[in-house]
């Protein structure tokens, strides 16, 4: 807010204004919601860099792509004995029903995420990304899925734009998308198959990005 006067208050519009004629105002500590089931922030964001910083935990999080992809099949020896090409989805959660096993992590505009799926497996998911600076981009994200350190899955996109965010109670939500012609924002995709001595069947890698996105929702005090 610039100036408040008994007839007239002036106010600088948020960086993230979703386009909307209204700008409504609420007395500290109150949330009123939209007609579609949104939540007004109790205080307007100043950028997802500092609420980024305010992170405490992880709720959930996810990243997924769209696109044309190329199955490779192997031997037990490795040489390669065919391929397919077919389309489809790839996608990786980042939550467990265990939240304890979460490790979240933030330093500047770098975040981290890490867990086990269980403490009896060597199932585990990592997340290393950066948001820029003014917050509106997704520079570097890569969530990779190891199992008994075989890499299954990893999927790396760049430069990616916000498209939403949201608040939920006490976490925030936040959300990089692109909806077509998304080859070059996406730059790794790889999963795998292992046989059960740890040889590799196949694998998969992409031929064409449809669609992107990567959500993260966080804690925060």
């Amino acid at each position: 807010i610039t100036s408040w006067t008994d007839t007239k208050i002036e106010c600088v519009v948020p960086d993230y204004y979703d386009g909307r004629e209204n700008v409504y105002l609420f007395k500290s500590g109150v949330n009123d919601y939209r007609y579609d089931g949104t939540t007004y922030w109790r205080t307007l964001p100043s950028g997802i860099v500092k609420l980024l910083g305010r992170a405490t935990a992880q709720d959930y999080g996810r990243i997924w792509c769209e696109g044309d992809f190329t199955l490779t099949f192997y031997d037990d020896k490795g040489k390669v004995t065919g391929t397919s090409q077919y389309s489809s989805t790839f996608e990786e959660y980042l939550s467990t029903s265990s939240p304890t096993n979460v490790i979240f992590k933030v330093t500047g505009r770098s975040f981290q995420s890490a867990f086990s799926y269980s403490s009896n497996t060597n199932d585990r998911v990592e997340c290393n990304g950066t948001v820029s600076a003014d917050g509106k981009t997704l520079e570097t994200v890569t969530v990779t899925r190891s199992i008994n350190g075989n890499i299954i899955k990893r999927i790396s996109f760049a430069n990616v734009p916000v498209s939403s965010y949201n608040r939920y109670s006490d976490s925030f939500n936040w959300t990089f998308a692109v909806n077509s012609n998304a080859t070059a924002y996406i730059t790794d995709l790889y999963a795998a198959t292992y046989s059960n001595n740890g040889k590799l069947q196949n694998d998969t890698k992409l031929k064409n990005g449809k669609k992107v996105e990567f959500r993260l929702q966080c804690k925060y005090k």
